[in-house]
Parts: C-alpha cells; structure tokens; sequence
C-alpha cells in the first residue's frame, strides 16, 4: 500500500513540477527542475525507509526547496570559484575585474 502512495505523490509532485507550479523557486543558476525532484524523491525515501507514510506537508517539501537550492549554491560555487568572477570586498562579494573587462567587451 506505501509503495502505491508513494507511486502516487510522486508522480504528482513530478507532474506539478514539469508543469512549472514550482518554476517560481528555480531562480538560481544549477538549480533545474530535475534537482528539485530529487530532492523531494530522497525525503519520501527517507520516510519509506523509517516505516512512515510517504508523502510530504508544505513545510516538508519547503525544505526540500531549500536543500535543493543549497546544491545548487554549492555546485555553482564550484564552478564560478575557479573563474574568479567574483570577489570578497568590504561590501560583501563583487564581481572581479576581470569578469568586469569580460561583461565591457560584450
């Protein structure tokens, strides 16, 4: 019977997503609807595997949310970190010089 449930929530998380009903939270460069998903894919395995119902309240799939963008932080900043684009200035992070001769020459 979970492994319908689990079926069920699911795919209706997965067709809410394709659907763009979450787009509003993929504001962030590497965070895709794909990641997302998998997001919430891992805590309802989580749930199944610790006996509970597989399925997820608002605040549950708000935190998944939030990890998914947290992957996406980390996975850009591994990427962005090598190209010194940006820089720790007294404000706070600045876009480097060099990456501001690169936006000039566009």
């Amino acid at each position: 019977m979970k492994n319908q449930q689990n079926e069920v929530f699911l795919n209706k998380i997965s067709s809410k997503i394709k659907n763009g009903e979450f787009d509003e939270f993929l504001n962030i460069p590497f965070m895709t609807k794909e990641l997302l998903f998998s997001s919430i894919k891992a805590r309802i395995d989580k749930k199944i595997e610790n006996g509970a119902t597989p399925i997820l309240n608002d605040t549950e799939v708000k935190d998944a949310i939030k990890d998914a963008k947290e992957t996406a932080g980390y996975t850009m900043a591994i990427f962005i970190k090598p190209l010194n684009i940006f820089v720790k200035g007294v404000d706070g992070w600045e876009l480097s010089d060099v990456a501001k001769k690169a936006l000039n020459l566009v």
